[in-house]
């Protein structure tokens, strides 16, 4: 008797969910964000990403895995020449 093989299941997302995930994305980056900062360090947020190169290094090889967001946090520097100098 054959075994009955039971299909992979399927990623659904419904009218407005897909808003409200990218939102969350942004949410949970800005709490990083403040963290960093409370931290002495300095944080940089993007989602214009080389996709296809994060999911090469990353390893990420499933259909469903996909890099939305990204920060990129630091030790800022200072400019000894710049210290204590208005912006404009």
């Amino acid at each position: 008797m054959a075994k009955k093989v039971t299909p992979a299941p399927k990623l659904t997302i419904a009218a407005g969910t897909q808003t409200v995930f990218f939102s969350q994305a942004g949410h949970i980056g800005q709490n990083i964000m403040l963290a960093a900062t409370n931290h002495g360090l300095s944080a940089c947020p993007t989602a214009a990403l080389g996709h296809s190169a994060i999911k090469r290094l990353l390893g990420l090889d499933r259909l469903t895995d996909a890099p939305i967001y990204a920060l990129t946090i630091s030790t800022p520097q200072t400019c000894p020449s710049s210290a204590g100098q208005a912006i404009n």
